[in-house]
């Protein structure tokens, strides 16, 4: 949790390493699994090696830079993962930013993005486990191809997001409770499915809806399969342990999750910062900053106008996409339309029916919450199965022709996918791109110059600025790139500048404040600057006060300036003419001439 030292995290873990094997060895044992015929179809799953090529990317995206690397490259200088003031986002569960520290840890952004690579895999070969163990090859071998190659899961790859890590936390804790109740409701596979289930809540704040919704749904089954027993007196007569099952479910649960809590309640005080501000102590969260959050979900209160809407939505979520309407990378493929297929189908086996349900379950609460397509990567495998199903009842109906027909309902699924890979940031040539770029850096920076403005003021700020300068960012907060000490607020927090920097304050006031604060300089994005001045700057500053930050910015020393950046010095020493201020330090005025074009980040990967 970043408070202990390496031997206090040992005896943490060698503890609980000893009670899950005191827990696991008190349990019911199952029957003993048969054995796995031809395993090396198992192979298969690392077909997700055909997007390695990707990880040679250096990262890019917004939020990859503010918070999903951005986050860990700052613990691993720090050397904790303490919750940082001013950023809302490190108070988030970090679970799969975690696992991209480990990555980071070794081999920099190659190592946090080889950490996609075999989310995917994992994804892939969990398809065709669970497709075994219901007795269905063909159908996970079908479904391996359009999970892996679906629009939203190169896109994730591509752009270093975590909801790979996501979909394989929530897709092993289904696949476990399907076990658990597979197996005559074997307590193995109950704790199991808890601990998955408390990774995954660990892993997105919306697995806080999804994994309850989930759970009830599949205790709400057992209890009914149990009630069918009684009234048939097929089951047993002494009182049913499935309560007990249940609270012993989320007690794990909870427990594996509460170490997010735990540690916001270390750091601020409040175990949920910034969602219970109104019962425990906050930095300053404001309801007016939760409904702007709340607002960047694509809610169905912000996207639902009318029932075309709805026609809108699922084209963007199958062949057409609308990143205005699902975000990047929007169209999930043929599985989308498999998945509907197969809610409607009636009369299957038992394990099928508790997918579908899960499905059917997620679906709507994805429905009702937000309308991101990659929210509905967690459940992506089990759509791609439900898929591969219908795919190998048609080819069972096809008698000797089965294979084929299977073949070829896939491959013209895959080609149908392939439409919705030019959609901008083309990821095809970025794939393309990236061919050039393994034992060549140099290059893979060059190419993502094009598409982080701010990339020739991190150069600066690294390499020229004084190893003891703290800066204070505004409007920037994508920091990946940056290796110094600074504090870079999120939009969605508050900002030290709130109650110092005011219209009713000259220079010579403000400026002790910020330099007691530690402040060596101020770094401004102005584009960011502006666009956020229209959005989420509007609940932290009145029109008035940001005139008031500008007209303070504009008395301060440069000391580098580029078309989006600008780096003022806030050592600084008073002229003689009233509050007009002059600096004489070691660093020379830097200036890099950039077009007005380079203020906004391209959508399209150069080649």
């Amino acid at each position: 949790m970043g408070f202990a030292g390496p031997g206090a995290f040992s005896i943490v873990a060698a503890a609980t390493g000893a009670l899950g094997f005191a827990l696991w060895r008190s349990v019911r044992s199952g029957p003993k699994p048969a054995g796995i015929p031809a395993p090396g179809a198992y192979a298969l799953c690392l077909t997700s090696l055909l997007l390695l090529p990707l990880i040679f990317l250096p990262p890019f995206f917004y939020d990859t830079l503010h918070y999903h690397y951005g986050l860990p490259s700052i613990f691993l200088r720090s050397g904790h993962t303490v919750p940082l003031p001013y950023v809302v986002e490190s108070y988030f569960p970090l679970a799969v930013e975690m696992l991209y520290l480990v990555g980071m840890a070794n081999g920099g952004y190659l190592g946090a993005n080889l950490v996609n690579i075999v989310l995917l895999a994992l994804c892939g070969l969990g398809i065709l486990c669970l497709a075994d163990r219901m007795g269905e090859r063909r159908a996970g071998m079908a479904a391996l191809p359009l999970f892996l190659f679906s629009s939203t899961t190169m896109y994730t790859v591509f752009m270093q997001k975590i909801d790979l890590g996501v979909a394989l936390f929530f897709f092993s804790f289904v696949y476990a409770f399907l076990l658990h109740f597979d197996t005559g409701a074997d307590r193995r596979f109950l704790l199991l499915s808890a601990a998955l289930a408390g990774l995954a809540l660990g892993a997105k704040y919306t697995m806080l809806v999804f994994i309850p919704v989930v759970a009830i749904l599949g205790f709400a089954e057992r209890f009914q399969v149990l009630s069918k027993k009684e009234e048939t007196g097929a089951g047993f007569r002494t009182p049913s342990p499935a309560w007990k099952d249940v609270l012993l479910f989320f007690a794990v649960c909870i427990a594996v999750y509460s170490i997010w809590p735990a540690r916001n309640v270390a750091a601020v005080g409040n175990p949920a910062y910034p969602l219970l501000t109104g019962i425990f102590r906050s930095p300053g969260w404001s309801p007016a900053q939760a409904e702007l959050l709340s607002g960047d979900a694509h809610s169905l209160k912000a996207m639902l106008h009318s029932w075309r809407d709805v026609g809108v939505l699922l084209g963007s979520v199958t062949f057409f996409p609308r990143p205005s309407v699902t975000g990047f990378g929007s169209s999930l493929g043929v599985a989308v339309i498999g998945a509907v297929v197969f809610l409607i189908r009636r009369k299957q086996a038992p394990p099928w029916t508790f997918l579908r349900n899960v499905t059917a379950a997620y679906l709507v609460v994805w429905f009702l919450t937000s309308w991101f397509s990659r929210f509905l990567l967690p459940v992506l495998p089990l759509m791609a199965l439900l898929t591969g199903k219908v795919f190998d009842d048609l080819g069972r109906k096809a008698g000797r022709a089965g294979n084929v027909v299977v073949v070829g309902l896939v491959a013209l699924s895959l080609v149908a996918q392939s439409f919705t890979l030019k959609e901008p940031p083309n990821i095809l040539k970025a794939w393309e791109a990236s061919l050039s770029l393994p034992g060549r850096p140099g290059r893979a920076m060059a190419l993502v110059s094009h598409l982080v403005p701010t990339l020739d003021a991190a150069r600066f700020v690294n390499t020229r600025l004084p190893d003891d300068a703290r800066l204070l960012f505004l409007g920037d907060t994508a920091t990946y790139y940056y290796h110094c000490d600074f504090v870079a607020p999120s939009a969605f927090d508050v900002h030290p500048l709130q109650g110092i920097v005011t219209p009713g304050k000259n220079s010579r006031e403000i400026l002790p404040e910020l330099r007691a604060l530690g402040f060596t300089h101020v770094l401004v994005n102005w584009p960011e600057w502006r666009r956020l001045g229209y959005t989420y700057y509007r609940t932290l500053w009145t029109k008035d006060d940001r005139i008031g930050i500008e007209r303070f910015l504009a008395g301060l020393p440069v000391v580098y300036r580029d078309g989006v950046v600008t780096i003022y010095t806030l050592e600084v020493f008073p002229h003689l003419n009233g509050d007009v201020l002059s600096w004489y330090g070691p660093l020379s005025l830097v200036t890099h001439q950039r077009s007005p074009a380079m203020a906004s980040t391209p959508v399209a990967i150069p080649v």
